[in-house]
């Protein structure tokens, strides 16, 4: 537990054990927020650069070698911190935000294969992110005739899918080796909105890889070992866009 001035306060938990006699669970929370040490005078508020983080993760574990987990984050901040007298006093009319959502997940298991050990993993995260700001740092009528009014946004989704399998030999005589095969599948898409911009732009990546891999460590004496290893991936990647030019 944590407090600050200008309304900070920060709490946090966390709890571990077993379950069973099989099997041990963690759990752990986080939350934080402050106003953000800014004041905006031509709002009138004092929360535009505001920031609040929510996080929470919790695994679970089995004797028979397999590990699950989850995490998720949220946070939701303002983004108002252009002042044009470089004090804590800004005027924008269009506060930003800067926010972040993650959720992800693992799932590890461990087994036996004739007499080798085998690992295998499965991950998933996906990420929601918005980013934007008062570009001019000011309001409509600070300046008649000499002003401009421009806002800029980007929003981007991200979303990522992999699996890892290893097989290692226990170590013989000096002698170990692994080999193993990841893929992974990733996806991203951006949207920015901007004021002079004539459309909104818009993006998406889709992104593949397959990869194979292996290594062989070797221990000759107390004082001297070796390794050799080698690996090849292949990737393929979609992109597609859409949207105008900047107007001039």
């Amino acid at each position: 537990m944590g407090i600050e001035n200008k309304g900070g306060y920060r709490l946090g938990a966390r709890w571990g054990g077993n379950l069973t006699t099989g099997m041990s669970g963690r759990i752990s929370v986080q939350q934080y927020e402050s106003d953000g040490y800014v004041d905006n005078d031509y709002l009138n508020r004092s929360d535009t650069n505001s920031g609040r983080a929510d996080r929470a993760g919790t695994s679970l574990g089995a004797r028979t070698h397999t590990e699950a987990a989850a995490y998720y984050t949220r946070v939701d901040n303002g983004y108002d911190a252009f002042s044009l007298d470089n004090t804590r006093a800004t005027l924008s009319d269009q506060p930003g935000e800067d926010d972040l959502t993650l959720k992800a997940g693992r799932l590890n298991w461990q087994s036996g294969f004739l007499g080798l050990d085998s690992t295998l993993q499965l991950s998933h995260a996906s990420t929601d992110t918005t980013y934007s700001y008062d570009e001019d740092w000011s309001y409509v009528g600070i300046a008649p005739g000499w002003e401009y009014s421009s806002y800029d946004e980007y929003l981007r989704d991200r979303s990522m899918n992999s699996l890892e399998w290893r097989l290692q030999a226990p170590e013989a005589n000096g002698t170990e080796w692994v080999i193993g095969t990841y893929l992974r599948d990733e996806s991203e898409d951006l949207s920015r909105r901007y004021t002079y911009l004539p459309a909104p732009f818009a993006s998406e990546i889709d992104t593949q890889t397959l990869a194979f891999f292996g290594q062989l460590n070797r221990s000759f004496s107390e004082q001297l070992s070796g390794f050799i290893g080698a690996a090849r991936a292949t990737r393929q990647r979609i992109s597609r866009q859409r949207g105008a030019s900047q107007r001039l």
